[in-house]
């Protein structure tokens, strides 16, 4: 024993060592037959939406067997290894041995072998080994008898029988002594896996490396070029596409009107089937994207993106820069898993390939195209000039000249190779690039303006609608300006094509059927769903979708209906835009609010913003009523802005206090300083215009005013305003501007003889709740209009007290008492021979001498909105930027789970990591991309990279784009009786299904301390196999389970969902799982009330998104069998798993299974035990730990007490102590 006696000292020192850094948990390392995927790390994202989890693993291009225990294997990377058996005898406990980066399943291994279970199960074992368990002998088992068979074998076992459930007899579990000589591999710092195989080549942990390794593309931002690898996506292998390989992205995007057509595939492969996406309708509770997909309506403007092509929320500029900068974050799902911005992925890095001269746009350098595709900024010769040949010269005196470069190599052939390719036509790139039937084509003698090519070549046939063109390779060229100029490539295509198929590939020609809810583009040959019609985005060439004089046809709940000449539908991306899409301002708008809609950004979901957004979109009218008393801000009292009915905030102002740096009207109101130095007199703030036309009523400045502007900067501004007047006022003849202002007055008999009536009323009548002027313009900021109570008047034109005219409408729509005679009818009778069209002059800006008296067509005109801009509400230049509402939490604050903090302490470590391994060594942009948007380690092998791919990709680099269903769910309605213990949990298997076999599969976790965070979103893949099963019909289905603190298990609710579009390279369900209530199943004759079509010892359950669908069932079926109606039965001693005795075993097929896990244990057969169960991280007294199993790298929940905060609770929460002394009470007598 003295050999051992310094080994335990030896492991708590590299422990300690260690201590400071995250282990790694790898997990899928057996062995086992067709393997796609191995030894796999989540990484946790905590800069993305709910933390996504992210497995990263080797993805193989094809089904290989993964065998390394075939032969003997050593620990590698200097990794020493040890037996079970001597671990145990050192007292080396699975929480140690998780941090030695061996592998989960290893782990689990040995946990298992320090179960009490096993060691019970595995006394007198060749008494217990019978005939009929010659399976567990052949696979070094252990077979468990029933109860009298345990009791004939030994007293000491039959007392522990009854742990022993009856689904476990009879079957196979590790042996004991077996398993003590099982060897496990102790890593040492840096390196990780099951053999110590791999080495981090910078950093020491997963998470540091991946920080790392997407800094270096951020500095190396030509890496992709030098390094990188083009990613393709490679399932249509008959897909001929020229030099470009396709992305993902470009299955199905023939919506999108560019240049270059939509059909990237000859034959327009990569566009088969994609009507039924384009012509999809989705059920009344979802929410349809613009891609045609659909996502549950819950999702629709709650915060976060769902629809992979981002159409469900806004779009804002911070989104729009998180998309560029795709290429160089790290995995997240609004990155890999988008169709938006496939510009930013060309190459990886979102840079082009193959054309690099072709300056794409006008900032853009002309860059060295490489025989691979990749770019470079410098000149790379692949062959000296004398040993090129005479076509090879011609290419590169072209790329050259593109280039612009003029250094030795260059140089020469600029010089010498003129005459030899003057007249030669040089077919560059060497092959099709931007289509897969057109050759560029440049000629050397004809002048070029840009790096254009001269000419294009056409060869090979596409899709047409109702038939087939081809183009043969002869001597026809189409000169490249005139080709670009009238025509995308496909329309072109078509429409000239040399040949016509009516058999073959082809659109269909019925396309625009009404049936099919489609449009037909005449001029772009292509078919586009209603929902593109006049939504203001061009899918057709020429804009044929946007001109359609009955406007939108499709407009659903989800669009906002707005004027613009012909009324259009905007999608929820295209509201709260830089530039507006809406006549009326609709979409930029809150008018019943007065408020900007960029003030409102939904970002937390049921926030006020999210649903006055949804409010707007659905029924404007709503809005008013709903948030018309929602709580405002201080600072929204006194800022002449109406935030409630009637402006009651606006009232009672004489004694505010204005901030600082606003200037103070004379009725107490905060305006803008800006806003007392713009000349518009007409545009006021101030209810009583001391802002404008009122600011000559200042005499003196108050104390306030006067820190902002002095008396001499006051009186430049009142004299300047003068000038102003002479020229830009109508009536100006007539007024003394410091004194009065200008309007026909209101309430005379004669209102036009100016001679008794002048135009003119006392500055001091501005504001005063009485209407002096015509219309009302005196009280625009004071008084509503008619009914309307939640706006100000502006220059809607007042009628009467019940009725008023919108400024838009002025002289369309009329006054009932004829009020508005004299502004629609006489005043162009006054106007001269010169402004007889009294339509065109009126509002122009123009106060000269073409209508009398002076400016007399302008008297009624609010000139910050223009003749094209009429409809947009009153004084919205002015509604500046402002906080909406504030979100202030309860105090004292709810048990704290989460330290907001965490998050950025743990990016500020990472940076302060590798900050300082910059300062010690030189760093290699190679180590960033050579895997692309995977994570680069190094093997065993010396020099050997090992790629460690995200679930998008896969490939010995990361170079292929994998077949996948991106799949994000929420859970809602959950029992409340499943809730009141908060340590149990809820666990989803989701399970991707072919004809009922099952493909991929994930198991989720919601603990229900964390059941009340009603927003939580799980975001994941399930992976196609690979070579993908075409055509196939797949489902999804989801389980739930209801895990215990009292470790059962049980089977609660079961979802199904069809995969509408398996052609898709990446089809999203975006759903919510409900619960709902039994009473609604009990309502119905379902089948399993009816008649049980379930096999024996099987229950069957309603679907839970199917409960219309009486005949929607789900068999549960007993351990023993599996199958749709559990018609396959097998004996569990075939399985190759042994779970805990505590777990559930879930057969997916004859020889797959797993175990699904009780609260306390994880690990592939739940043997390990959570670190909730073996220490408590939240410290004594200060926290409570709750299971996580959904976190690999936390697997724990730290519910703090109220005096505490943080992961661990490791910071004392600020306190206030009040001491009272000398207190003295007076008892007052009315209350006694």
């Amino acid at each position: 024993m003295t050999v051992f006696n310094g080994l335990p000292w030896l492991l708590l020192i590299l422990d300690l060592l260690r201590s400071n850094f995250a282990y790694i948990k790898l997990f899928n390392t057996e062995d086992a037959l067709d393997v796609q995927s191995y030894d796999c790390i989540y990484y946790i994202n905590i800069t993305a939406a709910n933390n996504e989890s992210t497995p990263y693993c080797i993805r193989a291009k094809e089904s290989i067997t993964l065998n390394r225990s075939s032969v003997a294997r050593t620990c590698a990377n200097s990794g020493t290894q040890w037996t079970f058996k001597i671990l145990k005898e050192m007292n080396v406990s699975q929480d140690e041995i998780l941090m030695w980066n061996s592998s989960i399943e290893m782990v689990d291994r040995y946990a298992a072998y320090l179960t009490t279970e096993y060691i019970l199960f595995t006394l007198h074992t060749k008494a217990i080994r019978a005939s009929n368990s010659d399976r567990c002998i052949q696979r070094n088992s252990v077979y468990i008898p029933d109860n009298a068979a345990l009791h004939m074998v030994s007293p000491q076992i039959n007392k522990y029988s009854s742990v022993v459930p009856n689904s476990l007899k009879n079957a196979c579990f590790y042996s004991h002594g077996e398993l003590a000589d099982e060897k496990i591999c102790y890593c040492s710092m840096g390196t990780f896996g099951k053999f110590c195989e791999y080495q981090f080549i910078t950093m020491n942990t997963f998470e540091q490396t991946i920080d790392y390794q997407f800094h270096l593309k951020k500095k190396y931002r030509n890496g992709s070029q030098l390094w990188g690898n083009i990613t393709c996506y490679t399932t249509l292998i008959n897909c001929y596409s020229g030099l470009q390989c396709l992305a993902w992205q470009n299955i199905c995007d023939g919506h999108i009107m560019v240049v270059t057509g939509t059909q990237q595939c000859m034959d327009g492969l990569d566009e088969d089937n994609c009507e039924e996406l384009e012509y999809n309708e989705c059920q009344e509770n979802e929410y349809r994207c613009k891609d045609g997909s659909c996502i549950a309506e819950q999702y629709w403007l709650d915060g976060e993106f769902d629809c992979s092509d981002m159409s469900d929320e806004q779009s804002t500029s911070e989104h729009n820069m998180d998309s560029e900068r795709c290429p160089l974050s790290s995995s997240r799902f609004n990155c890999d898993e988008i169709t938006a911005g496939l510009e930013y992925f060309a190459c990886g890095d979102g840079r082009n390939c193959f054309f690099c001269e072709y300056q794409w746009h006008s900032a853009d350098p002309s860059l060295w195209t490489l025989a691979n595709g990749h770019c470079v900024d410098k000149v790379v010769m692949e062959k000296t000039l004398t040993e090129m040949n005479e076509s090879e010269k011609c290419v590169f005196f072209l790329k050259c000249k593109l280039m612009h470069i003029t250094s030795a190599d260059c140089g020469h052939a600029i010089h010498d190779f003129p005459t030899l390719c003057k007249d030669k036509k040089i077919n560059y790139p060497t092959g099709p690039f931007f289509k897969p039937y057109g050759q560029t084509i440049y000629q050397i003698n004809t002048p070029q303006s840009s790096n254009e090519p001269t000419y294009l070549h056409f060869d090979g046939t596409i899709k047409c609608i109702g038939y087939q063109a081809l183009w043969k390779r002869d001597k026809t060229l189409v000169r490249w300006r005139d080709f670009i100029k009238y025509y995308p490539f496909d329309i072109f295509f078509c429409r000239f094509a040399q040949q016509i198929n009516m058999y073959g590939p082809q659109f269909d020609k019925n396309c625009w059927n009404s049936t099919k809810q489609s449009f037909l583009c005449q001029e772009s040959h292509k078919c586009i769903s209603k929902y593109r019609v006049l939504d203001n985005i061009h899918e057709c060439f020429n804009s044929e979708d946007e001109k359609d004089p009955q406007g939108c046809q499709a407009k659903g709940k989800h669009q906002l209906s707005c004027l613009f000449e012909i009324p259009i539908c905007l999608s929820t991306f295209q509201i709260g835009e830089m530039f507006p899409n809406c006549d009326d301002g609709n979409d930029i708008y809150i008018i019943q609010l007065s408020r900007l809609l960029e003030d409102f950004k939904c970002k937390i979901s049921n926030s006020i913003e999210c649903r006055l957004l949804k409010d707007h979109i659905q029924s404007p009218s709503v809005v008013l009523t709903a948030y018309r008393g929602a709580t405002i801000t201080f600072r929204q009292f006194c800022d002449t802005l109406w935030d409630l009915p009637k402006g009651f905030d606006e009232s009672m102002c004489n004694q505010w206090k204005c901030p600082k740096d606003q200037f103070q009207c004379l009725s107490g109101h905060c305006v803008s300083l800006s806003s007392v130095k713009k000349q518009e007199l007409n545009d006021w703030h101030c209810p009583d215009a001391s802002d404008k036309a009122g600011l000559f009523r200042i005499v003196k400045l108050s104390a306030h005013n006067a820190r902002l502007i002095n008396n001499y900067e006051l009186e430049t501004i009142k004299s300047e305003r003068l000038l102003y007047n002479t020229w830009f006022d109508a009536f100006n003849i007539f007024c003394n501007r410091t004194l009065e202002y200008p309007c026909i007055l209101a309430n005379v008999n004669e209102p036009l003889n100016f001679a008794v009536n002048r135009p003119c009323i006392n500055l001091i009548r501005i504001g005063d709740g009485v209407i002096d002027c015509y219309g009302g313009l005196d009280e625009r900021n004071v008084l509503s209009c008619g009914n309307n109570t939640s706006q100000q008047r502006g220059f809607d034109f007042h009628c009467s007290n019940e009725q008023c005219i919108p400024y838009s409408q002025h002289c369309t729509q009329r006054c009932s008492n004829n009020a508005d005679t004299l502004l629609c009818d006489q005043l162009p009778a006054l106007t001269t021979l010169s402004c007889r069209d009294s339509q065109k002059l009126s509002c122009d800006a123009n106060f000269g001498d073409e209508c009398k008296p002076s400016g007399i067509d302008e008297f009624y005109c609010d000139n910050s909105r223009s003749s094209r801009r009429r409809s947009r509400p009153y004084r919205h230049s002015g509604w500046q930027k402002r906080e909406t509402f504030v979100h202030l939490s309860a105090y004292p604050q709810s048990q704290e789970i989460v330290s907001p903090n965490v998050a950025q302490l743990q990016q500020r470590e990472t940076i302060d990591i590798y900050s300082n391994v910059l300062q010690t060594q030189q760093d290699d942009g190679e180590e960033g991309w050579i895997c692309g948007r995977g994570i680069a380690t190094r093997t065993n092998k010396i020099g050997a990279m090992q790629c460690f791919c995200p679930p998008s990709l896969f490939g010995e680099y990361c170079q292929h784009f994998s077949d996948r269903i991106t799949v994000i769910i929420s859970l809602y309605d959950i029992p409340s009786k499943l809730s009141e213990q908060s340590s149990n949990i809820i666990k989803i298997l989701a399970l991707l299904l072919s004809d009922d076999q099952t493909i991929d599969h994930r198991v989720i976790h919601l603990p229900m301390i964390l059941s009340k965070d009603l927003n939580k979103k799980f975001r994941f893949n399930l992976i196609h196999q690979r070579p993908k099963l075409s055509p196939k019909s797949y489902t999804i289905r989801f389980e739930a389970y209801y895990v215990s603190i009292d470790l059962s298990i049980k089977f609660l609710a079961v979802w199904e969902y069809a995969v509408q579009f398996p052609f898709l390279p990446s089809y999203r369900l975006a759903q919510v799982l409900k619960f709902e209530k039994e009473s609604i199943f009990l309502m119905k004759s379902h089948i399993c009330q009816t008649a049980n079509p379930c096999g024996p010892s099987s229950i069957c359950h309603p679907i839970m998104n199917k409960l219309t669908n009486i005949s929607a069932f789900y068999c549960y079926c007993n351990s023993n069998s599996f199958g749709k109606i559990c018609e396959h039965s097998f004996s569990r001693l075939s399985l190759p798993i042994n779970c805990s005795i505590h777990a559930v075993l879930r057969p997916l097929s004859l020889s797959t299974s797993i175990c699904l896990c009780p609260a306390h244990l994880y690990g592939p057969t739940c043997h390990i035990n959570h670190t909730c169960e073996y220490r408590n991280p939240c410290g004594a007294g200060r926290g409570k730990c709750f299971h996580n199993p959904e976190n690999m790298t936390h697997d724990y929940i730290c519910v703090c007490d109220k005096k505490y905060f943080g992961y661990h609770c490791e910071f004392d929460s600020a306190r206030i102590r009040i001491n009272f002394t000398k207190l003295s009470f007076v008892q007052s007598p009315s209350n006694f």
